[in-house]
Parts: C-alpha cells; sequence; structure tokens
C-alpha cells in the first residue's frame, strides 16, 4: 500500500477499523504468492480445448471441400454435440453479460455452413443417382451391349454404391439415408441459426443496458480463510466473498475482457449470419461443375474461412487469458483480516494457467446441474 496513502484513513469493508489499523499487526506467516484464476463461468474456452476442436475441424474441412460424403456423418455428429453444449452454456449462465466468454455464439459459424452444405448436396446426390438409374433402365434394352453404355453403367454403380444410392428407390422415406441426412442437416441448421440469433439478441442487449464494463468474479486461495477486503499495487479495494468449500475468496473486478467480448460478439454474429446466408445462396444457386482457378465453387468458403479465423483468434485469446492476471487488477496485493484485531499481510498474485481456465470454463458450463456436479456444499 505504499501508493495508496489515501487509503490509510479509509474504513475497510466488512470492518469497524482502517487499513492504518490492519497495517499496524502485519502477518509474516503467510505464503506470499498464489494463482489468481476466473470464477464460475468468467474463462474462455481453454486453449487446449480450443486446439482438439481446431484438429478435429482442419481435416475434416479440407474433406468438406474435396470428396464430403465421407464426413457427412461426422458433420451431423458433431454440430450435434455442439448444439447441446451451446444449450447447456445458455441454460447455465442464463445469458449473463459476466459469463460472455463462456455463452458467446461466435463458434457457431463453421457448424452452419456445414449442415447447409450437407443439406443441399446429400439432396442433389440423391437426384443425381435416382435420375441416372432411370436413364439406365430406358437404356438398358437398346444399347447394352456397347462398350459406352458398360462403361457408363460401371460409373454410375459406382456413384450409386458409394453414395448408398442403391436403397434410394422403391423404399419408404424413412428408411432413405440421403433423406435422413438431409432432414437431420436441416435441422440442425435451424438449431444453429436460433442459437446465434438468441445470442445476438442478448449480446446486442448487455452492450445497449451496460454503460461499464460487468464485474466478473475471480479467486484465489490468498483470500482465505479470514480475509475481508483487499487492496491492489493499483489502489483498487474489493471485498472479499469467502468460499470455504471449494478452499478459495473472491472478489469482484472490472470485466474488460468481457466488455469488448460483448461488442464483439454483436459483430462477429451479425457478420456470420450473413457469410451463412450468403454460402446457403451459392449452395442453393450454383452449378456443381462451377469452378475457381480448379477448386469447386459450390462449398460453403465464407463460413469456412470464417469459422477457422474464430477458432483461431478463440486459440490466441486463450493461451493470452491463462497467461495474465487481469487488467484490472495489479499483481501486488494487502488482505485485511479481522481475527484477534486488526491485521494484513502481503502476497503476490499468479496466473492460473491452464488448470484455472479449465475450472472456471467447466464449472460454468455444468453450473445448472447443482449439487449433481458441484457436490454437497457441506461435503
Amino acid at each position: 500500500m505504499d501508493g495508496c496513502p489515501h487509503l490509510l484513513n479509509s474504513t475497510i469493508p466488512n470492518a469497524n477499523f482502517t487499513w492504518a489499523d490492519a497495517l499496524a499487526g502485519i502477518m509474516s506467516n503467510v505464503p506470499s504468492v498464489n494463482y489468481f484464476r476466473p470464477d464460475i463461468g468468467v474463462a474462455l474456452m481453454p486453449w487446449a480445448y480450443t486446439t482438439i476442436v481446431i484438429v478435429v475441424h482442419l481435416p475434416m474441412v479440407l474433406v468438406q471441400v474435396t470428396r464430403w460424403e465421407i464426413v457427412q456423418v461426422w458433420s451431423i455428429v458433431f454440430t450435434l454435440f455442439t448444439v447441446i453444449l451451446y444449450i447447456q452454456a445458455y441454460v447455465s449462465t442464463h445469458f449473463d453479460p459476466a459469463q460472455i466468454l463462456l455463452w458467446t455464439p461466435l463458434l457457431l459459424i463453421i457448424d452452419g455452413g456445414s449442415m447447409a452444405q450437407v443439406f443441399f448436396l446429400v439432396l442433389e446426390a440423391r437426384q443425381n443417382v435416382v435420375g441416372n438409374r432411370v436413364i439406365l433402365s430406358e437404356s438398358h434394352g437398346r444399347e447394352s451391349s456397347t462398350l459406352r453404355f458398360r462403361l457408363r453403367a460401371w460409373r454410375l454403380r459406382r456413384t450409386s454404391n458409394h453414395l448408398k444410392g442403391r436403397h434410394h428407390c422403391g423404399i419408404r422415406w424413412y428408411r432413405d439415408p440421403a433423406i435422413l441426412s438431409a432432414s437431420a442437416a436441416a435441422v440442425l441448421f435451424l438449431a444453429v441459426l436460433a442459437l446465434q440469433v438468441l445470442g445476438l439478441i442478448q449480446a446486442a442487449r448487455a452492450v445497449k443496458s451496460l454503460s461499464e464494463p460487468p464485474l466478473v468474479s475471480w479467486c484465489s486461495p490468498l483470500f482465505q480463510p479470514f480475509g475481508l477486503a483487499v487492496v491492489d499495487s493499483n489502489c483498487g479495494v474489493y471485498e472479499i466473498a469467502q468460499s470455504g468449500n471449494r478452499g478459495i475468496g473472491c472478489i469482484k473486478i472490472p470485466g474488460l475482457w468481457q466488455q469488448q467480448w460483448l461488442m464483439g460478439t454483436v459483430i462477429g454474429t451479425s457478420l456470420a449470419l450473413f457469410c451463412e446466408l450468403a454460402d446457403v445462396l451459392v449452395l442453393a444457386l450454383v452449378s456443381s461443375t462451377k469452378r475457381i482457378r480448379g477448386a469447386k465453387l459450390r462449398r460453403p468458403w465464407t463460413t469456412i474461412f470464417g469459422g477457422l479465423t474464430v477458432l483461431g483468434v478463440t486459440l490466441v485469446c486463450g493461451v493470452q487469458y491463462t497467461t495474465y492476471v487481469p487488467q484490472a487488477m495489479g499483481r501486488r496485493v494487502t488482505v485485511a483480516m479481522g481475527v484477534q484485531g486488526p491485521t494484513c499481510y502481503f502476497g503476490d498474485l499468479e496466473p492460473a494457467g491452464l488448470r484455472g481456465a479449465i475450472i472456471g470454463w467447466t464449472d460454468g458450463l455444468f453450473e445448472s446441474w447443482g449439487n449433481a456436479f458441484f457436490g454437497s456444499p457441506d461435503s
């Protein structure tokens, strides 16, 4: 507190003594360094999780551009998993602006484009296979002995088998793999779209209503078990909320990152919706034979590049989030206690690393599970 003389005569929150009184009883047998981590729902997706998502998406995107039939089922399964996670995040956070890092819908862009591609290309492939079978049937009687017909028949059978087209004729729609895949893709695309629009509305409301950064909770074992308040090297004074069953004390600081991500969510999600609309128009209207410099134009290019960009930004920010103490907080702190008279001790806060981000993000995602996830408060 050397740089904060104006605080010496101010009363400590939840106490009847001043900082000058607490400094008169300095304790020296307290650990001086400890981690400072985000509390429930305040963390960005941990960079390890983001890396896994990129490792899964990148090869899938490459195959999706060239041989999309191979990954259509995997795309549907992965998008279903993503939709479930987002619904869980929305339920747990209730769109709390302080937890925007958890529920931001920016990462949904790549799933929206993927489902649009599956829907349009599966239906097109099904129509081509059925149409080709009709042509084969009509031509069989007059040119089945020609070499041209035999080569054409071999190519069509190969395409039909690859797309499971042999099941497309003469069966009920609910047993048709193509119809089921297209239906699943359509439902998931609408689900992704609904989640994006809902997240955009909530983020826009938060940006409009908040004139200052939202207060977010950060925690450290350095603040417990009897800390009343803490003052940092920036002369900020914060009241400590004890959480004895978790072995930490928590303070609320201005969420500068949250304020930036709220605005980024509004801008980014708006752009994502525009990209998805552009891809839908391309997939619906552009010919499947159209190419630009050898690459097929009828692919969700804008959502592919947009989604990979968002994942890259999230990865970089996730690494940064685990290696820095928040800007609003100075690392050197003084913690006041009222046990056996006014006392205090000094300490330094260090980043909690990947573990701290995983705890904060996972706790926020499953907060709505209550005791089923956190266990009994008395345990």
